[in-house]
């Protein structure tokens, strides 16, 4: 999408959306309508596009010392910003922007590093399938492949969890470049541009 309008309206649609169920419901974290449904939390995606943009048209924000103190702001407001009781609040959303206004100087900083590139590819897959690995693999390794009844409770937990992260890891590894990657570039050679490096 290279229309910085679409993605404005986008923007302004999703946390135009959001923003009525937190009126209806409160500042609380509602997991169904301001965390798990799509269409009130697609503005984060539409604000990392729009950052996108505007860092070709005001090069400071591709400065890679910019990008680090937005991110400190970030973390410190996220830290000290105020209460944590409420989740849709001035603390989050204000660490929500300065993290995104530090994106292309942090991209700038980080771009040429594969390995961070490589666990880049693979966060958003295992966020997506962190919870099916543990649901559908979970109880296999616990039950069958791990040998937890034989360590003490400390060590097992440790056994697990190492057990759980390489699972996901890989199942996320199959996913990225079973599905994600063929996806995109097919999306690339319908919209007749060139093949993006995943």
């Amino acid at each position: 999408m290279r229309s910085w309008k679409i993605g404005a309206v986008l923007l302004v649609a999703s946390f135009g959306l959001r923003a009525t169920f937190v009126i209806a419901l409160g500042n609380d974290l509602h997991d169904v309508w301001t965390y798990f449904f799509a269409p009130t939390t697609f503005g984060f995606f539409m604000l990392g596009h729009l950052i996108c943009l505007a860092h070709w048209c005001w090069s400071p924000l591709s400065q890679p010392l910019n990008g680090g103190a937005l991110l400190v702001c970030s973390f410190a407001t996220m830290t000290f910003g105020g209460t944590y009781v409420d989740y849709d609040s001035v603390r989050f959303w204000g660490s929500v922007l300065f993290f995104t206004a530090a994106l292309p100087g942090l991209f700038e900083a980080t771009r040429s590093v594969h390995w961070l590139n490589f666990v880049g590819d693979l966060s958003y897959p295992i966020y997506l399938v962190h919870t099916s690995v543990l649901i559908l693999i979970g109880p296999l390794l616990i039950d069958l492949a791990l040998p937890l009844n034989l360590l003490p409770p400390v060590e097992s937990g440790y056994v697990a969890i190492a057990a759980f992260l390489a699972a996901t890891t890989l199942a996320a590894l199959v996913i990225h470049k079973g599905v994600e990657v063929p996806a995109a570039h097919a999306m690339h050679r319908l919209a007749g541009r060139p093949r993006p490096l995943l």
